[in-house]
């Protein structure tokens, strides 16, 4: 169920109720959402945290909304544009509320230390609500929150939600070793996992430092998430990536043989992707021994904000409501053979993906055991170069043969439920 179908039916049921929406999509199709749906009664623009409370405290009260900055709003059929609010220090910003029975299960929390990028990517929607900016906390106000976290909640898991957390080298040497210094002292036993560019990682790069990053990693740094998005240098300067594709293989490499998991996001179809695009692409994730389904099955998602976006609009290539998800074409049609090939076996390969990130977590930190869906397993690394090598063969293949990919991907896919199959009956051991 959509979240406007969610407003309407809370609608009905309580009218008095009032909804509220923000975050990137909506505060780009803020007018539009606030046209088309009347069970939306504000949407808080941009970062919202100088808006959030006076705007609920006056929605609460039925007060006017004309005096709060951040917010669009309906008042008399009309709809009235406060613009967006102004950017708050962000060591000024309470400790968020948490609920106990969230972490119970997970014993993890999420914290966001820092906000924005001073990248551009065209693809990318967040940056345009930043303006370009990045704005970190303080290593100790970061640090005061995890030691809370862990004092109130035992937690034992960090993950951080953030565009980047680490922004440009300098400063994230000096913000990073603090913090790790400081959880290193108080010896919380603490695990955490954060966000990075990989665009200080070229030949001679400041991120290129071993030392900083084993002092990062004695702190309880486990797994760091990047967006590498192409395999060609062509495909990153045409999304505006500050990396190339060596910084980012320099990257992936460099931190896995410190004992630091990688996590990477990859867009593999673009709508003018060509053929050879597809087959370097294929190419660049074997490299990084790849074993991901997701990341040879995933597609540009055209975001409203972003240049994409503008972009696919001025062509008239878009369609109404811009807040509904906005489907393309691709110019090349075996390149959209292929695609819809790898589509249909997505969701039927999560588990596989799941599993062979675990395995891949455990190898990297040295373990010859680890825990996939709550079943403790024995780490096999031929399972995973077995599945490399054939996400690698069966790329090639739907490539060189375009209308009989799906045919080819349906026997990859049942020859690899077998696989994940014999695999969790095989090696599984008392947790």
């Amino acid at each position: 169920m959509s979240s406007f179908n969610v407003a309407r039916e809370i609608k009905k049921r309580s009218p008095k109720t009032k909804i509220i929406l923000g975050g990137s999509h909506a505060s780009h199709t803020a007018r539009e959402i606030l046209e088309d749906q009347q069970s939306i009664d504000a949407i808080f623009l941009g970062e919202s945290f100088g808006t959030i409370v006076p705007g609920t405290r006056a929605l609460l009260a039925d007060s006017p909304l004309e005096e709060v900055q951040g917010v669009m709003f309906r008042h008399n059929k009309k709809i009235i544009d406060n613009g967006w609010g102004p950017k708050v220090p962000l060591n000024q910003l309470p400790t968020p509320e948490r609920s106990r029975d969230l972490h119970k299960l997970t014993k993890t929390a999420s914290i966001m230390p820092a906000v924005g990028c001073i990248a551009a990517c065209s693809y990318c929607s967040s940056e345009a609500l930043r303006d370009h900016s990045w704005r970190t906390r303080s290593p100790e106000n970061i640090a005061e929150e995890i030691e809370g976290l862990k004092r109130e909640f035992d937690i034992s898991t960090i993950e951080t939600h953030c565009d980047d957390a680490f922004g440009p080298a300098r400063q994230a040497i000096s913000t990073y070793t603090s913090l790790a210094q400081r959880l290193i002292s108080d010896n919380l036993g603490v695990r955490w996992r954060s966000v990075l560019r990989a665009t200080d990682f070229g030949e001679n790069g400041k991120l290129v430092d071993e030392d900083f990053w084993k002092l990062l990693g004695k702190s309880g740094l486990e797994r760091l998430y990047m967006g590498f998005e192409g395999g060609t240098d062509e495909r990153l300067r045409n999304l505006r990536k500050p990396a190339s594709v060596d910084h980012n293989s320099r990257a992936f490499k460099f931190l896995t043989n410190l004992g630091i998991a990688v996590q990477y996001g990859f867009i593999m179809f673009f709508p003018d992707s060509t053929l050879e695009e597809i087959g370097q692409n294929n190419d660049f994730l074997y490299d990084l021994r790849n074993t991901s389904f997701c990341n040879h099955s995933s597609s540009l998602i055209l975001l409203p904000g972003s240049e994409y976006f503008k972009k696919y609009n001025l062509e008239g290539k878009l369609t109404r409501p811009f807040y509904g998800p906005q489907p393309y074409v691709f110019s090349n049609s075996q390149v959209a053979d292929v695609h819809e090939g790898y589509t249909r076996f997505t969701t039927e390969q999560q588990l596989i993906d799941m599993l062979c990130n675990d395995l891949r977590y455990a190898i990297t930190k040295g373990c010859a055991r680890t825990i996939h869906q709550d079943r403790g397993l024995n780490v096999r690394e031929g399972f995973l170069e077995e599945r490399a090598k054939d996400l690698h063969r069966i790329g090639r293949e739907a490539i060189s043969r375009p209308s009989e990919a799906s045919g080819s991907l349906s026997e990859f896919n049942q020859y690899w439920q077998t696989k994940f199959g014999d695999y969790i009956k095989e090696n599984a051991t008392a947790t």
